[in-house]
């Protein structure tokens, strides 16, 4: 029989670090977020709309008095993050395990992973199957990637912002690999998105998240967000090959919608859509440079965003 060491290998690894790093979590090392107190802690609760849900069900879910819900998520976060990044290198033609064991680790300490292993943990397992999705999108499986999207629209409802953007740069892509075209569209997208995001926004039950300057996190990521959505646009009109390479397209049509959060005025939807899609936006940016580059800028960028997470005060707002 013929194995796969390589394979085998990477995957061991993958799997293990995630079940050490729910085990970690869920036994509260790290201390948990204001969230989890605030309703997590509680057992298998199915509060909210059908698009909420599923995402409770998992994040609380308790058996024998044991509250399973914050390893399944830590585990799910983990492991998500873990494909994400390897499926990444592997297409970079860059992958070593000391490269994969490195940049896992660190990922899976950073504000976007360990802020949603306790605190916005629906959050977090609609990031996760956002993160496979983006593998099958890369993999030109469409139907793998619409049967996870549909599964994530009942955890939390910011799947309903990914969804339509995936399925139609999807589309768009086979439509045309004309870069004017996609800019053209991009710009009709911002417009369409500009008009119609606020009023798609359900604010009956959450009108104190909408209005004023409700923030998730200690510092005001609001300008580097805009910033990567930008240079993603600039940097997929000036090699518009790149943008038809992995999940590229999606990353490029959703530059164009993101910064419509921030100018209608909807802060918080805006920064939590940036941390969901922080990680796949670094890792993209990382497909236009050389491999040695690529490393290079993994590590630091990642290294720089752990700093950061410490910095801004993540961890110490875990009890």
């Amino acid at each position: 029989m013929h194995f796969d060491v390589f394979k085998l290998n990477s995957n061991h690894i993958l799997v293990s670090i995630a079940i050490m790093y729910a085990f970690i979590v869920g036994e509260g090392f790290y201390g948990f977020g204001h969230d989890y107190y605030a309703t997590y802690y509680k057992s298998n609760i199915a509060w909210g709309k059908w698009h909420d849900q599923l995402g409770y069900q998992i994040a609380t879910l308790t058996i024998l008095d044991i509250h399973l819900g914050i390893y399944i998520t830590s585990f799910i976060l983990a492991l998500t993050s873990g494909l994400l990044i390897k499926d990444h290198l592997r297409a970079k033609g860059i992958f070593s395990l000391p490269l994969f064991f490195l940049i896992f680790v660190i990922v899976i300490h950073t504000w976007p992973v360990i802020m949603s292993t306790s605190n916005a943990m629906r959050q977090g397992i609609a990031m996760s199957f956002l993160f496979v999705s983006t593998i099958f999108f890369a993999r030109r499986k469409p139907g793998y990637f619409i049967l996870i999207l549909l599964f994530a629209s009942f955890c939390h409802k910011s799947v309903l912002i990914f969804f339509p953007i995936i399925l139609v740069s999807y589309f768009l892509s086979h439509i045309s690999k004309n870069i004017l075209f996609h800019l053209i569209m991009g710009l009709v997208a911002f417009i369409l998105s500009l008009v119609s995001i606020p009023d798609l926004i359900v604010i009956s039950d959450h009108k104190s998240m909408i209005v004023g300057e409700s923030r998730i996190i200690s510092g005001d990521y609001r300008l580097p967000f805009l910033i990567f959505a930008l240079a993603f646009i600039i940097l997929g009109t000036l090699k518009p090959g790149n943008i038809y390479k992995g999940y590229n397209i999606f990353i490029f049509y959703f530059s164009f919608i993101f910064p419509a959060f921030y100018f209608a005025g909807l802060n918080w939807q805006f920064e939590r859509i940036g941390m969901v899609m922080l990680i796949p936006y670094i890792l993209s940016f990382g497909s236009f440079l050389t491999k040695n580059m690529d490393r290079i800028y993994l590590c630091s960028t990642f290294i720089t965003l752990l700093v950061m997470t410490f910095y801004t005060g993540m961890y110490a707002s875990l009890k």
